[in-house]
Formats: structure tokens, C-alpha cells, sequence
């Protein structure tokens, strides 16, 4: 699924305990502050998630202050008086136009004020895209079925999505770069989350091939035509988070398998199921990420586990969790049932790199 801004319905409002000007609210499960007498219960409202770039306009003044550079014009979570704030909450006046337009055009921009509906365009916000590092290699257009992760969602906006005690999987979310290898039509193809990358003639020079020759890839997966392995790779020099590593080394970690099924020149990605996939790659003799042992959906609980110090090694936070079902099935508007529950402390960390 990609970035989205919705309408969404103002369901509660308390005090900021901490600030009399300010009260707590939540867009879905999302956590948001707002000024004091803003909204009220029931109003419709837009939400923005984190990592959304306002435009440089004079409406939104008040947030870049007349500087058009991406990180001030960029939302992202903030701790207010001690309250965790999870993305912006601004009036659906936002989506009318300053000046006159006619009616038709007027109606339609009330037509689309429905809890639910999709307003990213007509607001003028973009996702936040990272910087990519350049000096991990030469990239080439990526060949049909070699498909890019799924992009995972934050389980704040799907949570109502699931049922209380259904099993799960959960495992440690790790701050990396993404890593996918595979065979596909009788070539070896390694990439990262947008780009595949091209074989250098010294692996050293490109640490994504230099990270395959490392665990064998490209032997260990010749038996397994058409699956795409995916997994994140770590460590010195690739964010700010190096999970122990030493200076100058990286390592890899896998936690999903996918079949590129090819029917009538169409390529259909299939993922294996959790538990599936993760023996999989554990019969592959490749590391996997942290198991937790609670196997059961509660909110509560995944909160708690999405907290707290890396079990994967060093003296640092824990990024936050992944949430997936034992048996692999999908949300018409959420996509995947593939989730992430972020630490807060992880989205507020002072220097943090997002590298791709």
C-alpha cells in the first residue's frame, strides 16, 4: 500500500495532562496532539502520517517557516510534554481552495470529505524518500518478477483488522537496508528495496554482492529456481543502528520467502507462510531474526514488545517489531498482512540515518 493521507473521524479528545493548551487524540490507533479546541468529537479531520512532506506553500508556513528544504517541510513524531505524537491531524478546510472555483469543482471537493477517503494528492503531500547510498553500487532496471518487498504497513492504522488472540509471528524489526537474491529464467539476481544491482568485477566494491558471496547465495538458492529470498542487511556503515557489528562489518539477516510463479507471462508473487518461510531459510543454514515467543494478536502486549533494548545484539534500542499470521492473506486496502510496530524512542532518536 502505498503513503497515504485519509479522512479520518475525530472518535476521542482528552487533556493533555502536562498542557492546558493542548489535548490528545488518535487517528485510528495512530496517537496525535492538537491544539486545544481544534476539533470536536465527531468532526471530521485529515490525517497525515509521519514522513509525509508538506509543500512549500504559505498555508503551511506555520510548520516550514519559509524554508523550502525537505526536513522542515517533513512530519515526523515528536515526544510534546512527555505525550508521544504520531504524524499531524489538520482541518478538512486544508482541502478548499483560497479562491473562488465554481461549483463543480467546489462539489467535488466535498464529495471527497468521507471518513476513509484518500486526499494525498489534493493536499500536495509526498512521502519522505531517503537518501540512497551511491557508493553501494551500480543499479540496473529491475527484471520482471524480481519483485520489491512488500511494503509494510504500521500496525497502528490496521489493528481493528485482526482478531484479539488470533496466532501470529512477531519478530524484531532490524534497522538496515533491504536485501533480496534470487534465481529467476537462469540468472542470479541480487537487489535492494528499489534497485537491482549490478554483478561488479570485484564483489568488494558492491556490499550487496559482497554480503551474497559471503553467505553462498547464489549456490544455496541454484536449487530453488523462482524463489526470492528477502532480507535485510546490517551492520557498520549502513545506519546508525550496527547491532554489535565491528567497525567495517556487516552481516545479513532473512525473514521472508517468496515464489515468482510465472502463468501466461505474468509473474505472480506468492509468499510462503511465516513459519513456513523462516524454516525455510533456517534449512538454507541462514540467519533469521529474533523469534518472540508470544504468539497471540493483543495490542497491548505487541506495544510492549515493540519497546525497549535490540535482542540482536549491542548496547542499543530495539527498532520495533514485525507482525505477521501464521497463514499468508491480505486487506483490499491494506494489502499484505505484513505489519510493523515501531518503538517510539526509535522515531524520536537523535542523529538517525534512513539510508536505502
Amino acid at each position: 500500500m502505498e503513503y497515504r493521507c485519509e479522512v479520518v473521524r475525530i472518535e476521542k479528545l482528552e487533556d493533555h495532562p502536562d498542557a492546558d493548551t493542548l489535548q490528545v487524540t488518535a487517528a485510528w490507533s495512530y496517537p496525535v496532539i492538537v491544539k486545544k479546541g481544534e476539533f470536536n468529537l465527531g468532526d471530521l479531520a485529515i490525517y497525515i502520517p509521519i514522513d509525509g512532506v508538506v509543500p512549500f506553500t504559505e498555508e503551511w508556513r506555520w510548520l516550514h517557516g519559509g524554508s523550502e528544504r525537505v526536513k522542515d517541510r517533513r512530519i515526523k513524531a515528536k515526544r510534546l510534554r512527555g505525550i508521544f505524537s504520531m504524524g499531524l491531524l489538520v482541518p478538512t478546510y486544508y482541502l478548499m481552495p483560497t479562491e473562488p472555483v465554481g461549483p463543480d469543482v467546489d462539489n467535488l471537493l466535498k464529495s471527497v470529505l468521507v471518513e476513509g477517503s484518500d486526499v494525498t494528492i489534493l493536499l500536495g503531500v509526498t512521502k519522505y524518500e531517503p537518501p540512497i547510498h551511491l557508493s553501494h553500487g551500480n543499479h540496473y532496471v529491475q527484471p520482471v518478477g524480481f519483485n520489491r518487498y512488500t511494503d509494510v504497513e504500521n500496525l497502528l492504522r490496521w489493528d481493528r483488522n485482526w482478531t484479539l488472540g488470533e496466532p501470529i509471528v512477531v519478530t524484531e524489526k532490524v534497522h538496515g537496508m533491504n536485501f533480496r537474491a534470487g534465481w529467476l529464467d537462469g540468472q542470479f539476481l541480487i537487489g535492494s528495496h528499489n534497485r537491482c544491482r549490478s554483478r561488479p568485477e570485484n564483489l568488494e566494491d558492491d556490499i550487496f554482492w559482497k554480503m551474497a558471496d559471503k553467505y553462498q547465495l547464489e549456490h544455496k538458492l541454484s536449487f530453488f529456481p523462482n524463489v526470492v529470498l528477502y532480507g535485510e542487511l546490517y551492520g557498520s556503515g549502513v545506519q546508525d543502528l550496527t547491532y554489535g557489528c565491528a567497525p567495517n562489518e556487516q552481516k545479513l539477516i532473512f525473514f521472508d520467502v517468496c515464489e515468482a510463479k510465472n502463468s501466461d507471462g505474468l509473474w505472480w508473487p506468492t509468499y510462503k507462510d511465516a513459519w513456513v518461510g523462516l524454516q525455510f531459510i533456517e534449512d538454507l543454514g541462514l540467519p533469521g531474526p529474533y523469534v518472540f515467543s508470544e504468539d497471540k494478536f493483543d495490542m497491548e502486549v505487541l506495544k510492549g514488545l515493540a519497546t525497549g533494548q535490540t535482542l540482536m545484539g549491542g548496547d542499543h534500542i530495539r527498532e520495533g517489531i514485525v507482525v505477521k499470521p501464521i497463514h499468508e492473506r491480505s486487506h483490499p486496502k491494506g494489502g499484505r498482512f505484513c505489519f510493523k510496530l515501531l518503538n517510539p524512542d526509535y522515531l524520536i532518536r537523535k542523529r538517525g540515518t534512513e539510508f536505502k
